[in-house]
């Protein structure tokens, strides 16, 4: 303290000072104030503008503001106010100190040469007599703190969101960039973030675009580096192995700052983990896809005197081929149509699908009796250690009469313009089921007009875990709002279904032409 006034119109006497405060003497408290490893500020109680006006600061206040006592005694705190400086919390500041309360927060603040910093503080009236005299604010600077908390917070937020995003069926680059931009944002103090994929920047996601020149490169990192162009900056972190990177735009020099880039380095190169897992999964499902697709009949089966409709589609986030097929086989009267599912994933079921359906087919196109073609393909399963359950129809062209043999597999379902009915259907044992013959299916029959559609479907349709456990009821009170048409019937399916499959679909729908 001087002896000359601390601002315009102050006292230039000093008050009275007592020797010691309680047992504490006076200079042990000056002390211990001058040596707090905290800023210490302490106002008048105007806050009125331009007050509250600074009465005293500690040596840590002048070494976390950059400003010297003389520089601020006489001035408002305001002084330490900027751009990036919260306006919301600075009203709360105000609000808190007219109710005369304890105030604490949180906010970016300006160094004296105009840097940003995070800065912390608590504001504490003290009274005397009951009436408010001066404000004590304590202050520290977190920014390093503050920067590796939200780190923290990204990198958790950024791995649950991409442990999700690795489960949906429409996870793809886009999404995974989208992500990514989020958990950036919840990083970066200032700025707007922009990510890219490829070398092109084909694939961009941000609230702001725009070209930003490059000049010159003032800090660098192991790979994140700010790009100044004139008084506007913008910060690049590459993600290493996938082409592209982050983007935080929209920086002054000074905001540029704020960003750590060793920390925005370690997000980039999660960020890089996650697009290179959804690359990958997505190249390892095209392949199960290619493999399914070159083992399963082509979708658009013809065969004359009926519209037939096929859909087979894989699990949600499926990387393995599925064992589910269809198949039809012209007759001289009509049409055999069988579906069916190989229990177990991966080529071993894929390959299994194969042999059945190989088996199935040969026998179907033989002419052999329904029943004596599932007892062959029974024995033919126990042979290959294969299981599966599986569903054969036949459809007479002429008389439409139709007969069902199951083993283990859900009946098919009728659709017409006044609704969905099942055919019932006797289910034998699943093929392969046993080690010894189990017992032949036996048939049931019915009978198709024109204007039905007859659908047959594997058990992705009916998950218990999707519909609750009424699957074959709830696919068809699903299906009796369906316009009876074969393409409208393997279309209905699969949206009952979509986002939910925890299994690979096939779908058959046949109608007899009119």
């Amino acid at each position: 303290m001087t002896s000359s006034p601390a601002y315009p119109g102050a006292s230039s006497a000093k008050p009275p000072l007592h020797d010691t405060v309680g047992e504490l003497p006076l200079d042990v408290l000056r002390r211990a104030i001058e040596s707090h490893g905290d800023g210490i500020c302490i106002t008048d109680a105007e806050l009125t503008w331009p007050g509250p006006r600074i009465v005293y600061v500690n040596e840590a206040f002048t070494r976390i503001t950059g400003y010297s006592r003389r520089a601020v005694i006489g001035r408002t705190p305001r002084l330490l106010q900027g751009p990036l400086t919260d306006r919301d919390v600075v009203g709360e500041v105000r609000a808190a100190l007219l109710a005369g309360r304890r105030f604490e927060g949180e906010t970016i603040n300006y160094r004296s040469d105009g840097s940003p910093f995070v800065m912390r503080w608590s504001i504490d009236p003290s009274t005397d007599k009951g009436a408010t005299t001066h404000y004590v604010a304590f202050q520290r600077d977190v920014t390093a703190e503050t920067q590796l908390q939200r780190q923290r917070r990204a990198l958790r937020g950024l791995n649950s969101a991409a442990v999700d995003l690795l489960g949906q069926a429409d996870a793809g680059i886009p999404a995974a960039l989208e992500l990514i931009r989020e958990a950036v944002e919840t990083f970066a103090l200032a700025g707007d973030v922009v990510c890219h994929a490829g070398s092109g920047g084909d694939v961009v996601v941000a609230p702001r675009d725009g070209a930003i020149s490059t000049s010159r490169r003032s800090r660098t990192s192991r790979g994140a580096h700010v790009v100044h162009t004139g008084d506007a900056a913008v910060i690049r972190a590459p993600f290493g192995v996938t082409p592209g990177g982050i983007e935080i735009r929209g920086l002054d020099s000074a905001g540029a700052g704020l960003i750590e880039l060793d920390l925005l380095d370690d997000l980039a190169r999660a960020a890089d983990a996650v697009l290179r897992a959804i690359a990958d999964l997505d190249l390892r499902q095209r392949e199960a896809l290619a493999v399914q697709r070159v083992l399963l009949p082509p979708g658009d089966l013809a065969i004359p005197g009926y519209d037939i409709a096929s859909r087979y589609v894989p699990s949600a986030r499926s990387v393995h081929a599925g064992g589910d097929w269809y198949d039809a086989v012209a007759t001289e009267w009509g049409v055999r149509l069988c579906v069916g599912d190989v229990v177990g994933k991966g080529m071993l079921a894929a390959a299994g699908m194969g042999l059945v359906r190989s088996h199935l087919r040969a026998q179907l196109a033989a002419g052999a009796p329904l029943a004596s073609v599932m007892v062959e393909a029974d024995a033919f399963c126990r042979e290959e250690g294969v299981g599966a359950s599986a569903l054969v129809v036949d459809v007479w062209r002429e008389s439409g009469q139709v007969a069902i043999a199951s083993c283990g597999h859900p009946p098919p379902i009728v659709v017409d313009a006044k609704g969905a009915r099942t055919l019932d259907a006797v289910p034998a044992p699943p093929l392969g089921a046993f080690q010894t013959p189990g017992p032949a299916p036996v048939p049931t029959h019915g009978r198709l007009t024109a204007g039905e559609v007859l659908v047959l479907y594997t058990d992705a349709a009916i998950d218990d875990r999707i519909s609750g456990g009424d699957g074959i009821q709830r696919l068809t009170r699903h299906l009796a709002g369906v316009h009876p048409d074969v393409d409208a019937c393997t279309a209905a399916v699969v949206e009952l279904t979509a986002g939910a499959r925890t299994d690979d679909l096939a779908v058959l729908a046949l109608s007899i032409a009119g």
